[in-house]
């Protein structure tokens, strides 16, 4: 259920779309100009199931404030200021965020700051390369070299009524975008003062593309899970914006739906599928869940620290086979392990991780091979040496042998050299040298 709230962020009231929370990871969406959170509004329905979901507009869109200009800078290093003291406001401390357009250069100005926030990004025709701005921007950047009066008020064009239609209809097949969004948007731009608030945030729009090299620096040295997915008819945002991201990010996805800038109005459902597919494969849970409970199959090890999480889902194992091969290498039975062997072992066993949410990386590993019937052999127990000492390995054993229901009752086997004290913990007795064996009743 989509809930329709206000905050108030130094002194200005903040609009906002939010979806329960419910231990979900956290999905935030940052819109594009001259939008607001309605363009979200076909898109929220189909990922709230899952995810955690909130929207603002910021201060001088849609239905948020817009305090007059000599009380209120409208730059986008303060509006990006304005939307991490909204997130601080919200309790949320750790999140994936969808970039749209303006939303790209606010989203990536937090990501600067906060670079252990971010465990995602979506980019919807959100650019931060050279190659992807459009050949429009070669006359706004003279603009910006030498911003008169005179361009100034002919600038005010890109929010005329036809370039606003415009914007959502170029590219996209014909009768395939309603016009509700463009309308509402059109509306909005009645409002006192927009057309020199909008003005400002054209011309310091040149402060987006000063910041180009650092936001490609933030993803070069942290890299995040990315997923590009963009409108291919886009004159604004071109397609080599999408395909720059690989040169900062080679794990970086990348897919092009047949639109133009407003992707979401004509092709929603395809963009949802591929955020679903993404998600699926990179979210852990959110730093909220406060005990062992289960979420999208995670799990939060609340006692360790919020920093640690447990996961047993088979597509986030395999999209981080590599942490597994690392650790394997710290042990003496598995060292030359290759990825596709360690990628088909998960496959067919039973696994759970433990995950540094800070670090990006599992740090604890174990997978059970069981015949679905009477047994399993609990194998490949490892910790990262980096993270001993803190209750990891216990987490790990006590998740796979005593919270995995498909194991109860079944007799279990393992091999260990020295950590017969540990798994004594929970009930498996010695049997044979280095062999130890248990049976739930």
């Amino acid at each position: 259920m989509i809930t329709y709230q206000n905050i108030e962020i130094e002194g200005v009231r903040i609009f906002y779309r939010e979806t329960p929370w419910d231990d979900k990871p956290t999905l935030v969406l940052f819109h594009g100009f001259p939008s607001a959170s309605h363009m979200f509004r076909d898109l929220i329905p189909k990922l709230e199931h899952q995810y955690h979901i909130i929207a603002p507009d910021y201060p001088g869109f849609g239905q948020s404030d817009s305090p007059s200009r000599s009380s209120f800078q409208y730059s986008f290093d303060h509006i990006a200021e304005i939307m991490e003291k909204f997130l601080d406001a919200k309790g949320i401390k750790r999140f994936f965020m969808y970039v749209f357009d303006y939303g790209a250069p606010i989203g990536f100005r937090i990501a600067l700051k906060h670079p252990d926030r971010i465990q995602g990004i979506i980019s919807q025709n959100g650019n931060i390369y050279d190659v992807g701005l459009g050949e429009k921007w070669n006359a706004r950047k003279e603009y910006w070299k030498n911003p008169t009066k005179e361009l100034r008020e002919e600038y005010k064009k890109a929010f005329a009524k036809d370039t606003i239609i415009g914007q959502y209809t170029y590219g996209t097949r014909p009768g395939s975008v309603s016009p509700d969004g463009y309308l509402l948007d059109i509306l909005y731009t009645q409002k006192p003062d927009y057309a020199e608030i909008q003005s400002d945030l054209i011309l310091d729009y040149r402060s987006n593309v000063a910041l180009y090299p650092s936001f490609q620096r933030y993803l070069r040295e942290h890299q995040p899970p990315l997923l590009a997915v963009w409108g291919k008819n886009d004159p604004s945002f071109v397609p080599a914006g999408a395909t720059a991201f690989s040169n900062d990010l080679p794990d970086a996805e990348v897919h092009f739906v047949d639109s133009g800038h407003f992707a979401l109005e004509s092709c929603c459902d395809e963009i949802a599928g591929y955020i679903l597919d993404f998600l699926g494969r990179n979210a852990i849970v959110t730093h909220k869940c406060d005990c062992d409970k289960k979420a999208y199959g995670a799990a939060c090890l609340s006692k360790l620290s919020d920093e640690f999480y447990v996961t047993e889902s088979t597509e986030f194992l395999l999209h981080h086979a590599s942490d597994i091969q690392l650790l394997l290498r710290q042990t003496d039975w598995a060292k030359q392990r290759d990825i596709d062997t360690i990628k088909k072992s998960v496959e067919n066993s039973l696994c759970c991780a433990i995950v540094n949410q800070s670090a990006n990386k599992i740090v604890a590993f174990a997978r059970a091979i069981t015949d679905h019937a009477t047994m399993y052999y609990l194998a490949d127990v490892v910790v990262d040496e980096k993270y001993r000492q803190l209750g990891l390995g216990k987490e790990v054993v006590k998740h796979i042998s005593h919270d995995t229901p498909e194991l109860d009752g079944k007799y279990a086997v393992l091999i260990t050299k020295d950590a017969q004290t540990l798994y004594s913990k929970f009930g498996f007795k010695d049997y044979t040298y280095h062999c130890m064996c248990k049976f739930d009743d």
